[in-house]
Formats: structure tokens, sequence, C-alpha cells
């Protein structure tokens, strides 16, 4: 039961969160190599780096997004505009993507 998700992150830089370091009660340090809040925000959900600087990242995101029920990026609303990745463009390929 559920979708499948799948999240896009930069290829260098992936999702901010992964670097983040709560010292508000213990919450979120990195323990044992892993960002505790990264891993609660994003249980069960698949990553994958992709470059969406180059056309070959931005037709990968479209590829996939023709497989997954959900797709979530780190991307500004101008940067989803700029690569070509709005919700019409997913939507297009894929009308049941959330």
């Amino acid at each position: 039961m559920g979708g499948e998700v799948v999240k896009a992150e930069h290829s260098e830089t992936g999702d901010a969160v992964r670097s983040l370091n709560v010292s508000t009660r213990g919450i979120g340090m990195h323990t044992g190599g892993l960002n505790t809040v990264f891993e609660q925000l994003n249980r069960g959900n698949q990553s994958m780096g992709i470059n969406l600087e180059v056309a070959e990242g931005q037709e990968t995101v479209r590829s996939l997004a023709t497989t997954v029920d959900v797709l979530v990026t780190n991307l500004t609303p101008h940067q989803h505009q700029c690569y070509g990745l709005t919700y019409e463009d997913i939507i297009a390929v894929n009308p049941k993507n959330i």
C-alpha cells in the first residue's frame, strides 16, 4: 500500500537538510554518521542525485516522472520553470503524478 516516492536532489549538494545539525536537545544530531532529522523526514523515500543544469538531467527527471507516483524536488518554483519541470510539465508525461 502507498505510493513510490523518489526525491531528486542536486547531484553535488543534495538536500540542505542532509547537512543540518540541530542542537536543541540533541534532536537532529549526526548519530553514527546519520542525520536523524533527514532520516525521519525522508523515511521510505528513494533519493537520487541529478544534475539539472544539463539537458540529460532534465530528461532523466521527465523519464522518471513517467514511472513514479510522487516526484519531490528541493527546487524553487523559478528553477522548475527554468528546467521545464513545472507541475504542468510533469503531469503532461504522467497525469497520475502528485
